[in-house]
């Protein structure tokens, strides 16, 4: 019910609201987020003409984003993981760090050995990246991995937002005749408030045409 209710939210207003962060559980609410992520990221990849994976990282050379997170969870998802699956391992491990535990000790090996291969291939001279490649044991706050995972998803989703913005392709024509029609105040209408809404409702169309994979 709290995923339905999130979902609902999200339908609304897919960038998120202050009632998807404060009246829903944040598990729940990331569950449908993750999927609501996917369907913005794969509209976004068809006009940026790019894989959905990579839609928050081309879209953080728009404006800084978190990257990590909805990039691994995309990831994730494209591998065939479900949105709660993802998410419910995600929140595990974190919950797990905060124990002082390693819920799995293989994969920091596997992330230290590739942190090592890049730092050998960056070279000193560059503190501030090399500093970056240090491995982390889970990529959420511990303290709080859900409300972190949660508003990481919701960044993504705006990232996707930013890259359709920045790359949609539209009729020269349509535009003029939208940018010539006067709303009731007498101004002009927006061309952004145009490719905004056709954002949102490609996304709401792939998130339902998808649902299965939430419920």
């Amino acid at each position: 019910m709290q995923v339905s209710a999130a979902n609902d939210l999200l339908r609304e207003h897919p960038l998120g609201s202050t009632r998807l962060l404060q009246e829903v559980d944040p598990t729940a609410a990331a569950v449908a987020a993750a999927h609501w992520l996917q369907a913005a990221a794969e509209v976004a990849s068809e006009a940026a003409d790019c894989h959905p994976t990579q839609v928050v990282l081309e879209a953080d050379n728009i404006e800084a984003l978190a990257v990590e997170t909805p990039t691994l969870v995309l990831e994730r998802l494209d591998a065939g993981e479900t949105p709660r699956e993802v998410v419910t391992d995600l929140t595990k491990t974190a919950m797990t760090a905060a124990e002082g535990s390693l819920a799995d000790p293989d994969a920091l090996v596997h992330q230290i050995e590739k942190a090592k291969q890049k730092a050998q291939w960056l070279g000193p001279g560059d503190e501030e990246l090399l500093a970056g490649l240090t491995p982390r044991v889970t990529p959420l706050d511990p303290m709080r991995p859900a409300h972190d995972l949660l508003e990481d998803l919701l960044d993504g989703i705006r990232g996707s937002w930013l890259l359709y913005r920045e790359c949609a392709d539209y009729d020269e024509d349509d535009l003029e005749d939208f940018t010539d029609d006067e709303s009731e105040d007498g101004e002009e209408g927006d061309v952004d408030d145009h490719i905004d809404t056709a954002f949102f409702e490609a996304v709401r169309t792939e998130a339902a045409e998808h649902q299965g994979r939430l419920l």
